[in-house]
């Protein structure tokens, strides 16, 4: 991964991001930062869907379907749980999943 680039996902997420964990298919939960935002119904000038997600990781963590992404609050809590459907746009150091809320 270019360094330069895996510099620039690093300071959006720290700055931009919220705690989060991801879960890859039973496997352990895994501590990171994730910025998330609702998504459009239909691509150019959709309206926004209620229970879809667009969410940005780093792209080490290669999301596959049905694995899950935890928002977190500021006290650790689960504020929302994200179910990922398919990778959106794939970046030099970020990935962006769609998803689902459950």
């Amino acid at each position: 991964m270019h360094t330069l680039a895996s510099m620039a996902a690093e300071t959006m997420l720290a700055l931009h991001g919220q705690p989060c964990r991801i879960i890859k298919g039973g496997q352990e939960p895994v501590e990171a930062r994730c910025v998330s935002k609702p998504s459009l119904a239909t691509p150019y000038g959709g309206k926004v869907a209620i229970n879809q997600f667009d969410v940005s990781v780093l792209s080490t963590f290669e999301l596959g379907q049905n694995d899950i992404v935890e928002l977190l609050d500021d006290n650790d809590q689960v504020e929302k749980t994200l179910i990922i459907t398919q990778p959106v746009q794939r970046q030099t150091a970020l990935t962006i999943y769609a998803s689902v809320s459950q």
